[in-house]
């Protein structure tokens, strides 16, 4: 300023933040990928803080009944426990979430059921992990629908039973054998019969030339 307070020049400061901005719009392009990502997947994903969940992807709101991801943060927001972990489980799953955020585990790996808002359980296998989320320790649990899965095994089980008891039943003397040394791994009652075998021990494992 000169004396009688007019301006008489200006001095300017710049600070050349390219540098910063370039790390800003690859943070957040890779957080974009990232979210893209994780609502694509065919896979449950959910993120818990302290036991509330904030976070789920659509894949696994959908099949637990939401017609938004959002409806489920905002009903988890009501009821800051964990939703639809069914109820004799509920307690050990809250108790190895909050190990996992703490740190005392690293990782925790649990097959368990859910359930649906139409009251229809889900058999699931999950994996969990310890995050930052928003600057907060958090835990993200990847969670695998393996109902159908189950329900597989569970028919295959019955044909298999329905199976042996009818050959077990049969009249008719059948033995099954390994190729090529023909060495018995099952006979029923009648072709036990047949050879004048008392038990299936005395006949299994044993080659058998006719």
């Amino acid at each position: 300023f000169r004396e009688d307070g007019t301006v008489s020049g200006v001095i300017g400061v710049s600070v050349d933040v390219t540098d910063r901005r370039r790390a800003e719009e690859t943070l957040r392009a890779s957080e974009e990928r990232y979210r893209a990502l994780v609502q694509s997947a065919e896979i449950g994903i959910t993120v818990h803080v302290d036991g509330r969940g904030v976070f789920i992807n659509d894949y696994l709101a959908r099949e637990l009944g939401y017609a938004r991801a959002a409806d489920y943060v905002k009903a988890a927001a009501k009821k800051p426990q964990v939703l639809h972990i069914v109820d004799e489980e509920r307690a050990n799953s809250i108790e190895q979430l909050r190990q996992v955020q703490s740190g005392e585990i690293p990782v925790f790996v649990e097959s368990g059921h859910l359930r649906r808002l139409d009251g229809r359980i889900m058999h699931i296998q999950s994996k969990s992990r310890r995050i930052l989320w928003e600057g907060r320790p958090a835990v993200l649990t990847a969670i695998v629908d393996v109902t159908r899965r189950g329900e597989l095994e569970d028919d295959l089980r019955h044909s298999e039973e329905r199976y042996r008891t009818l050959v077990d039943g049969s009249l008719q003397g059948i033995a099954v054998f390994t190729l090529p040394d023909l060495r018995a791994c099952f006979v029923n009652a009648a072709m036990l019969r047949l050879v004048g075998v008392e038990s299936a021990k005395e006949y299994v494992g044993r080659v058998h030339l006719f």
